[in-house]
């Protein structure tokens, strides 16, 4: 399945994660699932294309990692993710502008149609 997030700009992307990781510490497969679960199946990440997201992020410094014992897993060690003070100023920037656009957007929605005729 093709997935709309790789139709848009990796910006779009980084909104998008930083959105779900404002609500705390995740790891990879559970960002993978809210993303999943929060567009109703829209947006989807295959295996390999969130870690580069995660990594521009946190090379920003918009997120911090850090790897977690999970003692319910049996010992197994995830990486967890979770917003900078930085990625929270940044993520309400892109909010910002987002929603701006978004509100310019449906100004041009709700233009009436006019048909050009010769």
């Amino acid at each position: 399945m093709s997935s709309i997030l790789s139709d848009f700009s990796s910006e779009v992307g980084h909104l998008i994660i930083m959105s779900i990781l404002k609500e705390g510490g995740r790891e990879l497969q559970d960002i993978r699932a809210k993303l999943w679960e929060l567009s109703d199946g829209n947006f989807h990440l295959e295996n390999g294309k969130l870690s580069p997201f995660l990594y521009l992020m946190e090379q920003k410094g918009w997120i911090e990692s850090w790897w977690d014992s999970n003692t319910s897993m049996g010992g197994e060690r995830t990486k967890r993710f979770h917003l900078t003070s930085s990625g929270k100023l940044r993520l309400k920037e892109m909010l910002t502008s987002w929603n701006q656009l978004t509100s310019i957007m449906k100004k041009f929605d709700n233009q009436p149609s006019k048909v050009i005729s010769d």
